[in-house]
């Protein structure tokens, strides 16, 4: 949950830079993915 506000927020910032929060929001997105991965290689 506070992962997602986190994201939010960054969302957030990103309209008021759009070059950084293109970046920010690839980051968050391969986060997202590595982070699913994680927990699928936990559930195992």
């Amino acid at each position: 949950a506070s992962v997602e506000l986190d994201f939010s927020q960054l969302l957030a910032s990103n309209r008021a830079s759009p070059i950084k929060g293109k970046m920010t929001e690839i980051g968050s997105l391969m986060l997202s993915i590595f982070s699913a991965f994680g927990l699928a290689a936990i559930m195992r």
